[in-house]
Order: structure tokens, then C-alpha cells, then sequence
């Protein structure tokens, strides 16, 4: 196993050149080039057998170049290869010949982990195989173990994958699951993080959808995603004025509702102030916020209103006893900062909902930390 650079300039890609006998002062490479064939698309491989010299701390060199055409009736060249010479240099051309059939020719500067697959290996060398891989994708940056994962699901054969994880020990497993677990929760991090200031509703619909387990930690209860963008009713005969929910969430136990409205971190929590000074102040709800509460009233109004058409459509997926509904929206940090009158009218603002819960983006992902420090044990 080693890490083979590929170069594309124009219409060729150079590869690394792979040594195939070498001692102190001399040795003998082969040197690939990955190219567009324009006579036959079916043979993208070229080389060069190359042999090499150097004195002791020098770089290697290669030895002049011997034209064919210009040699004499009677001169010739020889080069010997051995079997396990021969046995390498028809891997790596075959490699080569995979790699350009999987993607063409590789754009720019790339790193591929080339794997010499052998026959009857102990699950010892297994062991030291799958190491070594993740020690080089570690010093390399590139992601080994998510491509080995992603080859093994990939799989057409499911049932023999599942049959494969049935015979981990139950340990292995849980650890497995956790994680996964603590992966996600991770990644949903990184997401925030890097998207604190993202004004886009649709970004955060996509991200809410991608990674359905960020919403149910908002919940005192457990919840399942029923529907995204859910048509809650209001069509009119012309079929415009149509109302559509952000997301429909359902106890997975009760199978009670739960209408979720988001917006984005950006939105204003609070308007200007209503009464009294300094430290004394009282604050309203922001336009934005006083809407989005006046939205999500009149998509639980259209849900309960409409749920016997739409319990046709979606028999026994849930119920609508008493639909809970959660506000997303805001950055509590940037809105309120240190201003404790700022803090108090938000907190007496939302507190003072009987049916629907208000939290802040950065409130919500503070919970997913929480909960994957858990996981890790930190």
C-alpha cells in the first residue's frame, strides 16, 4: 500500500514512477503517463522503462535515452525483468487502467491510495493492512475510512452486509453506533459554525432535512419526521393559497403533530424598545417573530381543521390531539448579547406561550453539543 500523486497538465496525466528493482547507486522504474487516446479511448496508458543511477546523497538520474532509430545492424538493448517485476508492473498499468476507466483523467494535482490486493492474507496482515491505510489517509488528508465504508454499503448485496455486522460482538457494535452518532452530531457542528451568519431559509431547510435528529432535540419528547414542506390545507378551488409547514413531526409513541417553522439566525427576536430606561426597559417581539408565531397558529389551525382529507392521504402516520409547535429562529447571542433587560422580555416573552415553544439556532446547536459531549465522554 502507498500514496501515488498523479499530475494533470493538459491532455496527459503523469503518475508517479514506481520502482520496480532498485539497490544503492542504480535501479530501474517504470514511468506512466494517463492520456485521452483520440484513436482508442480504450487504451489511456503510456510509459517509459527507466533506468536509473546516483551517487551516495545525490538525487537519482536517469540514463541517457537510446534511440531506436538511431541504432546500428547489430546493436541492441536488454533489459531483464524478473517474474515479481513483471507481477508489478502489470498491477499498477491495471490500476491505471481502473482509475481512467472509473473517472478519466484526474484534474489537477490528486492522491490516490494504490492497495496491492494478495490472496490468502492472515487476518493479522488484515489488521496491519487496514492500519496502515488509515495512517496514510491521516498524513495524507484524505478520507480512507470513509471510502472503505462507502465501498462496503455500496454493495449491491445488502443482506450480505447485514449478515456481516450480525457477527461483530454486541461491544463492537454499540461502539459503532456511538460513533456514528458522535460523527453527525460533529458534522451538524461544523455546519453551524461555518453558516452562523447564512440568511438563507432554504439553506436551513435543506440542513433540517439532511439531518432530521438537529429538530428533535428541541423536543422534551421523542419525534419522528413525517414531512417536509407539508401541505397543511388552505387550498382554494382555483388551487392557489395553499399552506404549506416547514416540517410535520410526529410522537413515534402518541403519534401526536408537531408543526416546526423556522427561520434563519438572522432573524430579529426583538423590536424597539416598548417602556422604561436603562436597565429597566421592556421589549416586544420583533415583527419577524410576532409572524412567524402568527404563521405557525395558522398552520396548526389548517392541520386540525383539514386533518380528516389529509388523515386519507397519510392513514395512521399521526394524530392531531393536541399538536405542539416550535418556532426556530434567531441567534440569541447576537440579538440579546449582554443586555440583561434584552434577555428578561425574551424569556418572558416566549415563557408566556402555552402551545408554542420558541428557540433560538444557537440555543438548539448548544444542545447537540451538549449531547455529543455526552456521547464522547468529555
Amino acid at each position: 500500500m502507498e500514496l501515488v500523486q498523479i499530475v494533470r497538465s493538459g491532455g496527459a496525466a503523469r503518475c508517479d514512477d514506481v520502482v520496480l528493482r532498485e539497490t544503492s547507486t542504480t535501479r530501474l522504474v517504470f514511468r506512466a503517463v494517463l492520456v485521452d487516446n483520440a484513436k482508442d479511448a480504450a487504451q489511456p496508458v503510456r510509459g517509459w522503462i527507466v533506468s536509473q543511477r546516483k551517487r551516495k546523497g545525490d538525487e537519482w538520474e536517469d540514463h541517457n535515452e537510446v534511440a531506436l532509430s538511431n541504432m546500428r545492424a547489430g546493436e541492441w538493448v536488454k533489459t531483464e525483468l524478473r517474474a515479481e517485476e513483471v507481477d508489478k508492473l502489470v498491477r499498477h498499468v491495471g490500476g491505471l487502467y481502473r482509475l481512467y476507466r472509473s473517472g478519466g483523467l484526474p484534474s489537477g494535482k490528486t492522491h490516490f491510495l494504490k492497495l496491492d490486493l494478495q490472496a490468502g492474507e492472515s487476518p493479522e496482515d488484515l489488521e496491519g493492512t487496514v492500519r496502515t491505510l488509515l495512517a496514510l489517509g491521516r498524513r495524507s488528508g484524505l478520507d480512507t475510512f470513509g471510502k472503505v465504508v462507502d465501498l462496503t454499503l455500496r454493495d449491491e448485496d445488502s443482506a450480505e452486509v447485514v449478515r456481516q455486522l450480525e457477527r461483530l460482538e454486541v461491544s463492537t457494535v454499540q461502539k459503532l453506533q456511538s460513533l456514528a452518532g458522535v460523527a453527525a452530531l460533529r458534522a451538524a457542528l461544523d455546519t453551524w459554525e461555518a453558516n452562523e451568519g447564512n440568511t438563507s431559509e432554504e439553506f436551513w431547510q435543506q440542513t433540517f432535512k439532511d439531518n432530521a435528529f438537529i429538530l428533535s432535540q428541541a423536543f422534551s419528547v421523542p419525534v419522528l419526521l413525517i414531512q417536509d414542506k407539508a401541505y397543511v390545507g388552505g387550498r382554494e378551488l382555483s388551487r392557489e393559497g395553499a399552506t404549506e409547514l416547514d416540517f410535520l413531526y410526529a410522537n413515534p409513541i402518541t403519534a401526536n403533530a408537531a408543526c416546526v417553522e423556522i427561520k434563519t439566525p438572522a432573524t430579529p427576536l426583538l423590536g424597539t424598545p416598548y417602556r422604561g430606561k436603562s436597565g429597566g426597559r421592556v421589549y416586544g417581539a420583533s415583527v419577524e417573530l410576532s409572524g412567524a408565531l402568527a404563521q405557525v397558529r395558522n398552520y396548526r389551525y389548517r392541520l386540525t381543521t383539514g386533518y380528516s382529507h389529509l388523515r386519507i392521504e397519510r392513514e395512521g402516520e399521526f394524530e392531531v390531539a393536541a399538536p405542539r409547535c416550535l418556532i426556530v429562529a434567531g441567534h440569541a447571542g447576537c440579538s440579546l448579547g449582554d443586555d440583561d433587560a434584552k434577555k428578561r422580555s425574551f424569556e418572558a416573552l416566549r415563557g408566556g406561550l402555552a402551545d408554542i415553544d420558541v428557540i433560538t439556532y444557537d440555543e438548539l446547536f448548544e444542545r447537540v453539543r451538549s449531547l455529543c459531549c455526552l456521547l464522547e465522554g468529555t
